[in-house]
C-alpha cells in the first residue's frame, strides 16, 4: 500500500507506520490528549509522536 498523507489521518487506535522526518516508525496508535493534542503512541516504547510531526502514514497490517 502506498504513503497517505496525514491530512487525511488514520482511524483512531489503528496499528500504523509512520513517516517522521523521512524515517519508518512501526507500530503507533493514534490518540488525543486531555487538551485535544493529537499524538501518537506506542505499547513497545513511553515516547509519543506528535501528529504535526508526521508526514505520511499506512495501516502496518497491509504492509506485513
Amino acid at each position: 500500500m502506498d504513503w497517505i498523507d496525514i491530512n487525511k489521518p488514520p482511524q483512531w487506535y489503528t496499528n500504523v507506520e509512520l513517516k517522521v522526518d523521512n524515517v519508518v516508525e512501526q507500530h503507533w496508535h493514534r490518540l488525543c490528549g486531555d487538551d485535544g493534542d493529537v499524538y501518537y503512541g506506542s505499547l513497545q516504547t513511553d515516547r509519543v509522536i506528535p501528529e504535526n510531526e508526521v508526514s505520511h502514514w499506512r495501516p502496518l497490517n497491509d504492509i506485513i
